[in-house]
């Protein structure tokens, strides 16, 4: 028998197992993804750079990023861009000089293209970032 589950963040997620009861394609409905689909790195960057912080997830699968911390432990404010391996933005924050900007829970994830990982860019070279990304992938 094959189970539909949808998890926290909306995502459709099918499995097969007799341990669950129900009707022959029931929905349930769990508040977090499967451990397997969890997604998380970290990464720093000196100057005007780029760091990986999630590895592509994998042929066909895309990040879902719903979760970012930047530190910004360097002398100037610097605008922090989002992109994932193709240079395709998808989001921006500033980050202030000795401060941080954080993205805890967001609605609506930023999502990579399949297959590609999700950077993080600084554009200030005085700059010195650390950040921590986490979400899923599917």
């Amino acid at each position: 028998m094959s189970y539909t589950f949808i998890d926290g963040y909306g995502s459709v997620l099918t499995a097969a197992s007799s341990v669950i009861a129900g009707a022959h394609q029931p929905i349930v409905q769990i508040g977090y993804t499967p451990e397997l689909l969890n997604v998380r790195g970290t990464g720093s960057v000196n100057g005007v750079a780029s760091v990986a912080l999630i590895a592509a997830a994998g042929a066909g699968l895309k990040n879902y990023i719903t979760d970012v911390f930047v530190a910004n432990t360097g002398s100037v404010a610097t605008l922090v861009t989002f992109t994932d391996g193709d240079a395709s933005v998808l989001g921006k924050t500033i980050a202030p000089a000795l401060g941080g900007s954080n993205l805890p829970g967001l609605k609506t994830p930023m999502v990579t293209s399949a297959n590609q990982p999700f950077n993080m860019v600084s554009a200030t070279a005085a700059s010195v970032l650390h950040g921590t990304a986490l979400g899923y992938k599917a």
